[in-house]
């Protein structure tokens, strides 16, 4: 069959002499899927994806070594439709299962779906209009939130098209839409309710280190900011974010703190790469700003949050034992925060000579006369000090407790 392409403005053509017809040429839309642990959403994402009203597409599920059921759901919908393609690899985090996806993409424009989100059937078929009339790099769009009690909020984003035309251009545009000084360009951190051009999200996303398993869409995005000459944003809320239920707890909070302070860690570098000719100021005075919001979580939990200060490097020996933290000072509430949050030691009290003057929220402290009816396989001293952990060791062993019992750590910062 012969075909003949004519060219207009923003838009492809093919005549299909068989039929003597004119067609619109339609691009191809490869859409990520990163699977795991999602047999409950997965089957309502993946229907949503299929029955797309824009039809040219390309389905790649990467399961990410689920252990639910969701590999056959997988297998099952590639069977059903043979526009779905399935990939099963062993558990490598997010941001590997993407890279993967990226790796088998071949269409005209890329976009990615978490498994257990669902689309509005013509998400696609508005978005790829617009973007194509536009020429941009990547499309942002609005979502909408569904909570567990099925109520919905849509979150809408602003309407605007920039161009990069210089290096100022672009200092607006990372101030405008990344740290969202401009309310009128802010860009949502997440790369689930875009649409991308093929080369210019692979090049973007390559930039996201291969284990970070926070902030990985943040990270992406000032990419992409970075890197783009053109970008809209239209006032569309197609995609649908299924809020998991589950409240933050305060040994979360601690894990929330540290994680954004590794995340700005790994900003720095990647703007250290990529915006080094230019003056980034903005950019560490944003992050300045943003450290500070993250103090004031500790001032709204009172005094049931407080940040780890220190911390055991290498802990293994003491893994799975019953663990018994000698000193609820700064350095002691450390390791039992690290120790309770990692999961792989069950610490079952706290000893400290001023047990009746402290209280901790998550465990008992005991007076040091308590050791002997508590069960226990090692007592940690947290104390900074050496020498005065060696004098706590000397201590313990006059009570008759076995020296090899009685651990110290030089604490780590």
């Amino acid at each position: 069959m012969a075909y003949s392409w004519s060219v207009v403005p923003n838009k492809r053509y093919y005549i299909d002499w068989g039929i003597s017809m004119v067609r619109e040429f339609k691009p191809k839309i490869s859409i990520i899927v990163a699977i795991y642990q999602v047999e409950k959403y997965l089957e309502r994402c993946l229907d949503s994806i299929v029955s797309q009203s824009y039809e040219n597409l390309q389905i790649i599920l990467v399961d990410d070594g689920s252990y639910d059921s969701s590999p056959k759901i997988c297998d099952r919908y590639s069977v059903l439709d043979d526009r779905v393609e399935v990939y099963h690899k062993e558990n490598g985090g997010l941001v590997s299962a993407r890279k993967y996806g990226i790796g088998k993409a071949c269409g005209d424009y890329i976009a990615f779906v978490d498994g257990d989100d669902f689309l509005d059937t013509d998400m696609y078929a508005e978005l790829i209009d617009e973007i194509v009339k536009s020429g941009a790099d990547f499309l942002n769009s609005g979502y909408k939130m569904i909570y567990p009690d099925k109520s919905c909020e849509s979150v809408n984003a602003t309407t605007f098209v920039y161009e990069v035309r210089s290096e100022c251009d672009r200092i607006d545009l990372i101030d405008s839409c990344f740290f969202g000084r401009k309310r009128d360009k802010y860009v949502n951190p997440s790369i689930w309710s875009k649409l991308f051009k093929a080369d210019f999200i692979k090049e973007s996303y390559s930039l996201v280190p291969d284990n970070q398993d926070y902030g990985e869409d943040l990270i992406c995005l000032y990419c992409c900011m970075v890197k783009c000459n053109k970008v809209i944003s239209v006032d569309k809320a197609l995609y649908n974010y299924n809020v998991r239920g589950g409240s933050m707890s305060n040994i979360h909070r601690e894990r929330y703190f540290r994680n954004e302070l590794r995340l700005y860690d790994v900003l720095f570098e990647v703007n250290e790469k990529l915006l080094k000719p230019v003056d980034d100021s903005r950019f560490y005075m944003w992050i300045r700003e943003k450290v500070k919001n993250l103090m004031l979580l500790t001032v709204e939990t009172d005094d049931v949050f407080r940040m780890v200060q220190y911390y055991i490097k290498d802990y293994t020996d003491i893994i799975g034992k019953r663990i018994v933290i000698y000193g609820a000072g700064t350095v002691g509430k450390g390791y039992y925060t690290q120790l309770v949050e990692n999961g792989k030691c069950d610490v079952v009290g706290m000893i400290d000579k001023n047990y009746k003057e402290i209280i901790h929220p998550y465990t008992n402290i005991y007076g040091i006369s308590e050791l002997e009816r508590l069960e226990y396989d090692a007592i940690v001293i947290g104390l900074l000090d050496k020498k005065d952990a060696g004098d706590v060791k000397d201590e313990l062993i006059e009570l008759g407790i076995a020296p090899e019992k009685i651990l110290w750590y030089e604490p780590c910062i």
